[in-house]
């Protein structure tokens, strides 16, 4: 079940509110637990109170006309969501929005965003309505005057509705009310139609920030990161909004997610190439591989003579079947990425957390476990990541944070044998990134060396920049691979890291 902020009793018993669409009870109960966890929509209902009494109503109306299948505007509503209804008549029927709607179809997280960026750029449209239409805001008030005199009236009751106080006086102020309802509506159209191109430019423009938001969780969290049914170690409704709202504010970690997503398809399609590599036809041999059966196996399969010949052979691993090319691999092992976060990493800062946040998504993804250890001329915060699992506040840890200072090889080195020391490390491939070089002791060489005999670990260094003397340095004896390059879009790098 995808995770809602949970509601108390309290709250739950002030769900039961009426709104202009098609939102049933249930609508409005996930809605609610939705804007529990956001804080942005919170912010929205408390400053924007003033401008539309019924802003609640006005949100819910809005995520339902994202989230749901069918959303539709009631034609009767009750006078309090006049406004409401004219309002999402306009949404409901405007380009941008309808664009939108197609990728936000019981879509959580777009939804929630969407809702934000759409409602505020309406409300805020209303709000400046009011200031400068006279006539808005004068059946605005007439409509808030006969509904309170209507509700102060002492003879006016649901039993005058039955033929039972004073008939005539509720008549009247039923009349009056209706009125008003039809002056308010007529003066929103008005609106609408003189300035609507207005609110139709600023529904463009929070349907490209809701897009651009949108696109920039999933370049962090993967491509359903709001839809469907996750499995319980999936990242909450709660941290996703949560990141949303992050990037919305923080261009650094927008950034970071734009290249972990670049970094990530390159990654997929060098994870993809390989694995077809390593299926590729050869010579014949027996098994029950169904992807690699001979043809003629096939066809005796589909015919009604052989069928069952085929299937005691089959079930006995004696069927015919092409031999994969090269070595079938049985399982990846863990990884230990050394990132250099020295001061002349900066320039190449955001470019490197995203590669990082792209290896850590592979390694979810191949159920992998993952160290990070970033460092300089001390280490940063060590993270481990078993099977690749990555909270939101470790990712955009990971974004925000930069070391800087002087570099150090050794710590980092040494921190990455003590992961290699624990049995879940064992076999596994250390990535040591940096754009400097450092010295490290005659004794701790020999020792990494003969650790990585002992413990059968291999080790990748990529030299990123333009310090060629670094690639005569420690790291060319320590490592098993060097590669250097000038970004880390250079395509020795995202070849050789990719595909390990």
């Amino acid at each position: 079940m995808t995770y809602k902020a949970a509601l108390t009793r309290s709250e739950l018993n002030k769900i039961d509110y009426e709104v202009a669409t098609n939102a049933d009870r249930f609508d409005k109960r996930q809605f609610s637990s939705y804007k529990k966890a956001s804080k942005n929509l919170r912010r929205i209902e408390k400053e924007q109170e003033s401008s539309l009494a019924t802003v609640n109503e006005f949100l819910t109306d809005v995520w339902s006309g994202l989230y749901k299948m069918t959303p539709e505007v009631r034609e009767e509503v009750n006078p309090h969501l006049t406004v409401n209804k004219k309002l999402m008549e306009h949404l409901l029927s405007n380009e941008s929005f309808n664009q939108y709607r197609e990728y936000t179809k019981l879509d959580d997280l777009g939804s929630i965003i969407g809702t934000t960026k759409y409602s505020y750029a309406a409300l805020e449209w209303l709000e400046e309505q009011k200031q400068s239409n006279e006539d808005l805001k004068d059946a605005i008030n007439q409509l808030q005057q006969a509904m309170q005199n209507q509700k102060s009236d002492p003879n006016s009751s649901s039993d005058s509705q039955n033929g039972q106080g004073n008939s005539q006086g509720d008549e009247g102020q039923l009349e009056t009310l209706k009125q008003a309802q039809q002056a308010l509506q007529q003066a929103m159209e008005d609106a609408l139609n003189d300035s609507g191109n207005k609110l139709d430019q600023a529904l463009a423009k929070a349907d490209s920030e809701a897009k651009a938001d949108n696109e920039s969780v999933k370049q962090l969290l993967g491509d359903n990161a709001g839809r469907g049914k996750p499995k319980p170690s999936t990242i909450s409704l709660g941290e996703r909004v949560a990141l949303a709202e992050r990037l919305t504010k923080n261009k650094k970690l927008k950034n970071v997610a734009e290249w972990a997503g670049r970094f990530k398809s390159i990654a997929n399609k060098k994870q993809k190439s390989k694995s077809s590599a390593s299926h590729a036809k050869g010579g014949i041999c027996f098994g029950n591989n169904v992807e690699q059966l001979l043809p003629t196996e096939l066809l005796l399969f589909s015919q009604k003579s052989t069928k069952l010949d085929f299937l005691r052979r089959f079930s006995e691993m004696e069927t015919l079947q092409f031999q994969p090319k090269g070595k079938q691999v049985e399982g990846k092992g863990p990884i230990i990425v050394c990132l250099d976060q020295s001061g002349s990493m900066r320039g190449l800062d955001e470019q490197a957390k995203g590669f990082i946040l792209a290896l850590i998504m592979i390694a979810k993804k191949q159920k992998r476990d993952l160290a990070y250890i970033p460092f300089s001329s001390e280490l940063g915060s060590v993270r481990e990541y078993t099977k690749g699992k990555i909270t939101t506040n470790e990712i955009i840890n990971i974004a925000t944070n930069f070391l800087d200072g002087g570099t150090n090889f050794h710590k980092p080195l040494a921190k990455a044998v003590q992961f290699i020391d624990k049995s879940k490390f064992k076999k596994a491939d250390i990535i040591f990134v940096t754009d400097g070089a450092a010295n490290v002791d005659a004794g701790f060489q020999k020792a990494f060396l003969q650790k990585k005999k002992d413990k059968d670990f291999s080790m990748l260094s990529v030299i990123i920049g333009s310090n060629n003397s670094a690639k005569d340095g420690v790291l060319k004896v320590l490592s098993d691979k060097l590669v250097l390059a000038s970004d880390f879009t250079n395509e020795n790098v995202v070849n050789s890291v990719f595909t390990i």
